[in-house]
């Protein structure tokens, strides 16, 4: 069990001499272990014993003082950037740098390969025991939310293990744990904070640790050796319990320690990180975090939202009035500092101007366009959108300025003072700041890639909209599937699983794909699958984008949620495709007295458009149903309820899915995937007629993959029950059926089957009455 972890040498020595050095190494490593295990089980112990105290110290006076100076610090010199040497392309570093090393020191130490900077000073911690660090292979366990990994935390502190060494105060051994997260989550510097945006709490962080003077008071220095030992004493104390985002941010308030920072250096002697998708997914969040994925396990948690993910995560899209008003802030911006800058910065602030202004003249003109010449989805070619700086502007270099100047921090924060001082005067609400946004799209679009595609989009109100899109994944995804041990996608809905074989890792071959699918934890008895082809007066349902606007459609859906909702007890959860169509819904039935029909049954309650407004609705939803005869849901697929809620119980008796809820077909989105799918089919020898089958495929697995998760929200535990109804005539084919889950497809009714309103209504009957 050591041959990972010792290394006894390539001597040529006597066996026996190898042999017994074997040994010694082995009890030493055992003897420092037990050492370290029972340091976290006083940890434990003593925090145990003040879990109900106040642990928070007060603040002394320095540190108030220094607080109130960062916080007050407004005078316009805090705007200005370093400055740049544009030949060199090397910032000027002051010898007494934030590691308190010199420059030579610091040029010594990047020839031999080592990278002395904040984001990777982490990469060799003195102060870390050895023995403590190396743990084997490690479990890298990512979800999409917070929520979703305190859940995972929640299940891990159930577990207990005995002791890996042998101890007679040891009864069990903790899993040791670390989690990590962004700023957003771990900063505890009150000024960063409570910056509203990602990128400017990142940029200001980096900011403040150029300087000794604005230095975070939380963030230890690793040459001086109190700072080492206040870093292990961290480190044993994250390590001692199981803790979450929000319990770690608690413990470096406690500690007065940057969390953030600090947990990376807890990864080493870690054998769980969780961590939410994203720092995952992203090459650069792992690189920041100094994540090794190397013979590893990486497991993905709710992975049915992989694909979208990563296209998102690698996605951006900027408007004309977007650019616009980035230009006029970096004029605002070069108009008030330009005396004040060095030639270096003078120069790339030029060129950033002139990139921007580029980039909104392209803009003007595509807006005059024919709209057909614009028209969601059309290609562009990234190299004209930039064509007039093309030998005027180096965009490698004015990428490796804007990365390492932080400028556009420095511009937004600047452009905010002066929003806040318009705002009293005016008392308008400032306009959101949009040079981030602006400035990443340029570094996306210029660095042209096969992977990705430019074109033309609409936003909500019809602005014209540039989108970079990331179409294939799969590279973002090789290094990780590449460098793991093993990657485990799981999730309760991963039907259909096809797409991700498809498109997520292509390049691994099917011998070394494993697919595993379970049982429901319920007995089958608990489940009443039925589809449902026409309503109580047999008009047939075919909620398509065409037919669904019909009226006669729309009464006979009102009526047969009447009739359910007198067999259904409790709770009675009804998806529908779009927000849209339930308001055009709600005033049909409104119109024609169906609503109040419906209501003086069951109380109803729709799902709110404002994420903050879901737990007020819920709660009295739950309310409602524990009280009187029961209640509607009226939620909506892909909105904030088919994701995330656990509907267990009397909250969902029965799910109710109306139509198939296929993303519009004519997006620019879906134009852009559908044409990268279809050329690649073709690529690699497909037929014009497979690649047309292709895209549908994927279209479909969209769509059934957002059926599978919603109607997923209804069977929570193991002795749980619900009747699932499927209102459309195309759930009644076989396409469409291959692709719900197995657990579902079980219980469908074996043909022949007439899917008629009468079936339904029996066999739903005759369900509860067993209940």
């Amino acid at each position: 069990m050591f041959e990972d972890s010792l290394d006894v040498g390539d001597d040529d020595g006597p066996a026996w001499i190898r042999a017994q050095t074997r040994e010694l190494r082995q009890r030493e490593y055992i003897d420092r272990m037990r050492e370290f295990e029972e340091k976290l089980q006083e940890i434990r112990k003593v925090e145990q014993k003040e879990k109900d105290k106040a642990r928070f110290e007060p603040e002394n006076d320095d540190r108030v003082k220094r607080r109130k100076k960062v916080d007050n610090d407004d005078h316009d010199e805090v705007y200005l950037v370093d400055d740049y040497e544009s030949d060199s392309e090397k910032q000027k570093q002051p010898s007494n740098n934030k590691n308190g090393l010199s420059n030579e020191v610091l040029k010594l130490l990047e020839k031999i390969g080592e990278h002395p900077d904040q984001e990777s000073v982490f990469n060799k911690d003195d102060s870390v025991d050895d023995s403590v660090n190396g743990r084997g292979t490690k479990i890298f366990f990512t979800s999409r939310t917070h929520s979703q990994l305190s859940q995972f935390v929640g299940q891990l502190r159930l577990t207990s293990f005995p002791p890996v060494v042998h101890s007679a105060d040891l009864e069990s051994e903790s899993v040791k744990e670390i989690p990590l997260s962004s700023r957003k989550q771990l900063c505890i510097h009150p000024k960063v904070s409570k910056l509203r945006d990602t990128t400017q709490q990142n940029d200001a962080c980096h900011e403040m640790q150029k300087k000794e003077s604005t230095r975070c008071e939380f963030l230890l220095n690793n040459n001086k050796l109190s700072d080492r030992v206040k870093s292990t004493d961290f480190r044993n104390h994250a390590l001692a319990q199981i803790r979450d985002i929000e319990d770690l941010a608690d413990l470096g308030k406690e500690m007065n320690v940057c969390p953030y920072y600090e947990s990376r250096k807890v990864i080493p002697s870690a054998e769980i990180v969780s961590l939410p998708y994203q720092l995952l997914l992203q090459k650069s969040s792992r690189k920041a975090l100094n994540i090794d994925l190397k013979d590893s396990v990486v497991v993905i948690d709710e992975a049915h939202n992989i694909l979208e993910t990563m296209s998102s995560l690698y996605s951006l899209s900027v408007t004309l009035s977007q650019v616009s008003r980035a230009r006029q802030g970096l004029e605002i911006y070069s108009s008030k500092f330009s005396k004040k800058l060095n030639g270096g910065n003078k120069i790339y602030l030029a060129q950033f101007i002139k990139v921007v202004s580029a980039l909104e003249k392209f803009l003007i003109n595509a807006s005059q366009q024919p709209s057909k010449e614009t028209a969601p989805g059309k290609e562009i070619n990234q190299n004209t959108v930039l064509s007039g700086t093309a030998g005027l502007v180096n965009m490698y270099k004015l990428e490796k300025y804007l990365e390492k100047s932080k400028i556009a921090f420095k511009i937004e924060t600047y452009l905010e003072k002066l929003e806040r001082e318009q705002q009293q005067e005016s008392k308008n609400t400032p306009q959101q700041l949009s040079l981030s946004i602006v400035c990443s799209f340029l570094l996306a679009i210029s660095n042209p890639s096969s992977e990705g595609k430019l074109f033309y989009a609409r936003t909500d109100n019809k602005e014209l909209q540039l989108q970079y899109l990331l179409l294939d994944p799969s590279e973002h995804f090789r290094e990780i599937s590449h460098d793991a041990r093993c990657v485990i996608l799981a999730g309760g809905t991963m039907e259909p699983v096809n797409d991700y074989m498809n498109y997520l890792f292509p390049y691994v071959d099917k011998s070394d794909i494993a697919l595993f699918s379970c049982n429901h934890v319920i007995p089958d008895e608990n489940l009443s699958v039925s589809p449902l082809s026409t309503g109580p007066t047999k008009v047939e349902f075919l909620f398509t984008f065409a037919q669904r606007n019909s009226e006669k459609m729309m009464d006979e859906l009102g009526r047969t949620l009447f009739n359910l909702s007198m067999i259904i007890p409790a709770g009675l959860v009804i998806f529908f495709p779009s927000y849209q169509y339930l308001d055009q819904l709600e005033a049909r039935w409104k119109k024609t007295n169906q609503w109040d029909r419906l209501s003086k049954k069951k109380a109803i309650f729709r799902e709110p458009k404002s994420a903050s407004d879901v737990d007020a609705v819920l709660t009295s939803y739950s309310a409602e149903i524990a009280t009187n005869s029961g209640a509607m849901l009226f939620s909506v697929v892909g909105g904030k309820m088919s994701e995330g809620i656990n509907f267990s119980d009397n909250l969902a008796r029965g799910i109710v899915m109306v139509g198939l809820p296929f993303p519009n077909l004519m997006s620019a989105e879906m134009i852009a995937k559908r044409d990268f799918i279809q050329n690649q089919v073709i690529t690699n020898g497909g037929t014009k007629e497979q690649s047309l089958e292709a895209a549908k495929d994927f279209y479909e697995n969209l769509c059934l993959r957002a059926v599978n998760q919603s109607i997923g929200r209804a069977i929570r535990h193991a002795n749980d029950y619900a009747s699932i109804i499927l209102i459309d005539q195309r759930y009644n084919t076989h396409r469409i059926q291959k692709k719900l889950p197995a657990w579902i497809r079980k219980k469908l009714p074996q043909p022949p089957y007439n899917a008629s309103f009468p079936e339904v209504v029996k066999s739903t009957s005759s369900f509860f009455k067993t209940k």
